[in-house]
């Protein structure tokens, strides 16, 4: 984890689906401190009947124990902002649904990175998904290609892509 000033990484806003936030328009403020952005805890609380979000649920649980265990002030999947470097962007387009838009973000507080391969697990054991969380926030990487930012703090867009 670093703690970062005016650095600069790009958000795929997702429109739709579990968001339900409005697409985001240059100088718009996103302080995760203020306000939980990530919407998709949100989609664990009301539930919408499928059996794919109760596994999804279960497993980014034992990936936040994980975080917990490790460093409790890592960035929590639960709060932060999912974020792509520039080289990173093209994979994780092809992630998204269609209606998405992308901003350029200038950051200014806590920033993880990780390979996204550890946590992108189909359901398997807890005792598995538990050692894999753990190598994700160690910061080992499987393979290059799946590198995925978490951002907790104040996140300003400087641009639409």
């Amino acid at each position: 984890m670093e703690i970062v000033q005016e650095r600069i990484l790009y958000h795929i806003n997702s429109i739709g689906n579990l968001n339900t936030y409005d697409k985001l328009k240059i100088g718009d403020i996103i302080n995760t401190d203020v306000k939980q952005y990530n919407p998709f805890r949100a989609s664990y609380e009301t539930g919408h009947g499928k059996p794919e979000v109760y596994w999804r649920f279960a497993k980014e649980y034992v990936i936040e124990q994980k975080r917990i265990e490790i460093n409790e002030n890592l960035p929590s999947r639960w709060r932060c902002i999912w974020l792509s470097d520039e080289e990173h962007l093209p994979y994780w387009k092809t992630k998204v649904h269609n209606n998405f838009q992308i901003v350029k973000m200038k950051l200014n507080g806590k920033l993880f990175s990780g390979d996204a391969h550890w946590v992108e697990a189909q359901p398997k054991p807890f005792r598995d998904l538990s050692r894999y969380a753990e190598f994700y926030w160690d910061g080992q990487i499987f393979r290059p290609g799946k590198l995925e930012y978490l951002f907790e703090g104040k996140a300003e867009v400087i641009e639409l892509v």
